[in-house]
């Protein structure tokens, strides 16, 4: 190599590496400022202060964007405000993760969004407002995974006017007032699986359809999972764990579809799931054509099953020991009110074993025994 071109060889070499001592701090520069709205992928390097910052602390400003937490903080005012942590902005297919959100009226918030990641994050606030762990309004095909939420959260998650949500794998709580760990409003076919839900309600969802709840633990609440159709739709609730709730530990109301009050076998399907230690484990106000199988009751302090107009239900293979009163009470079962199938249910121990309001027809393979006052009531068996 010639001195000239080994000259300008070297020059090259202190050229390119100066440039690329350049680039990192152009890439990995400081956090992005309160009310920034991020365009490009950001991975937090530090926490981000916006407690003196009024507004929104960052906004997702374009379609696919992933805003990674790295284990950091995006801290929110003090006290009682209307500040919202992360808000999608109407973008989709975006990814919030991997940290926490503090202090905020809502931490995380999906507005108009669809295809939404929020993943792995920790939500709370320290004063007692009305306060949202992530909301959901409107968009489709949300995802809500490993979430939690702890002190002074109103509701853990609350969505509105979706469809096909998902939850899962989270702990949602709420510690203030009437709250919920979970709160559906009008939504259509979400599945909500494998959490840990707490308030005054576990779950509140109202005037629904084709809800899908499976797998999901709803402890010591007033009320586990409240599930108020009011004949908008059919839930689908299966191997749920409800336990020393104060009042239901599943509690359906009109879980049918309004249009097609009898429709064949198309109605909502409670099966496998578990409520012991309640008032009443299991309320079903008129959820026409319902599949009530495989569920237990055990230890509640009135009834184990009580299934007000269970019109062309079908209940199966149910478990009711130890309640205060009646294992399965079926009550207002007149005329076309009446069951399809009571078969195979077994009760013991309780006050009232097997309990029907109007005889029940056809009905085969019940066993009641053990129990204080009367074994079967109206129910062959």
């Amino acid at each position: 190599m010639t001195g000239f071109r080994a000259a300008r060889f070297a020059l090259g070499a202190i050229l390119a590496l100066g440039l690329l001592s350049a680039l990192p701090a152009a890439v990995l520069a400081a956090n992005p400022t309160c009310g920034s709205s991020l365009t490009t992928n950001t991975t937090l390097t530090a926490d981000l202060d916006c407690s003196s910052y009024g507004g929104t602390a960052l906004y997702m400003g374009a379609n696919s964007v992933v805003l990674n937490l790295n284990g950091h903080t995006i801290w929110g005012p003090a006290g009682n405000d209307s500040q919202y942590g992360v808000d999608t902005d109407g973008y989709n297919r975006t990814t919030i993760k991997n940290g926490s959100i503090k202090n905020f009226y809502i931490g995380v918030y999906l507005s108009s969004s669809n295809r939404t990641l929020v993943q792995g994050l920790a939500f709370d606030n320290d004063n007692t407002g009305t306060d949202y762990g992530v909301y959901v309004d409107y968009g489709v095909k949300n995802v809500l995974n490993d979430l939690e939420t702890t002190s002074n959260v109103y509701y853990g998650v609350y969505a509105e006017y979706g469809a096909n949500m998902t939850v899962k794998n989270s702990n949602l709580s709420s510690d203030n007032g009437d709250g919920a760990g979970l709160y559906l409003y009008y939504e259509t076919g979400d599945t909500v699986s494998n959490n840990h839900l707490h308030g005054y309600y576990g779950v509140y969802d109202y005037q629904s359809h084709r809800q899908v709840y499976t797998g999901n633990t709803a402890n010591d609440n007033e009320y586990g999972l409240y599930l108020y159709c009011d004949g908008y739709g059919t839930v689908n609730a299966s191997g749920n764990v409800t336990n020393n709730n104060d009042s239901y530990g599943i509690y359906a109301y009109y879980c049918y579809v309004v249009d097609h009050p009898v429709d064949g076998y198309t109605g909502s399907r409670f099966t496998g799931n578990t409520a012991n230690g309640n008032d009443i484990g299991f309320y079903d106000y008129a959820s026409y054509n319902a599949l009530w199988k495989g569920n237990l009751a055990n230890d509640n302090d009135d009834d184990g099953f009580y299934l007000d107009y269970p019109a062309g239900s079908r209940i199966l293979s149910n478990i009711a020991r130890r309640n205060g009163d009646s294992g399965i009470e079926v009550a207002d079962n007149y005329s076309w009110y009446n069951t399809a199938e009571f078969n195979y249910n077994t009760a013991k121990k309780n006050a009232y074993g097997l309990y029907a309001g109007y005889g029940i027809p056809d009905a085969v393979g019940n066993i009641s025994t053990m129990n204080t006052t009367m074994n079967c009531y109206n129910i062959d068996c």
